[in-house]
């Protein structure tokens, strides 16, 4: 018996991954404060996962227009001049 590889990947990706993606941008989006800056790293501490997928997860919500990049800022964590990152106040829509 053959497996239609691309089909059953297709599938996986719809019914696991991505409902798990967005399950992390909400958990990211429910730990943030409006009119605060974050850093990456800050929010990966707070989230407990790891920096790429931090990275992803914000990339996703500025795609979003859920969170904007408000310049830089000295990241508490390593010192370094770094993005801030900032929630917007927007009322999400469950779908």
């Amino acid at each position: 018996m053959k497996t239609n590889v691309a089909s059953t990947s297709i599938e996986n990706y719809h019914q696991c991954i991505l409902p798990n993606k967005a399950a992390q941008e909400l958990y990211v989006l429910s730990v943030m404060s409006l009119n605060r800056l974050y850093t990456g790293r800050e929010l990966a501490e707070i989230t407990d996962f790891v920096p790429g997928t931090i990275s992803r997860i914000l990339g996703d919500l500025r795609k979003d227009d859920l969170v904007v990049i408000e310049g830089r800022k000295i990241c508490p964590l390593s010192g370094k001049s770094v993005f801030a990152h900032r929630k917007l106040a927007k009322q999400l829509v469950l779908v």
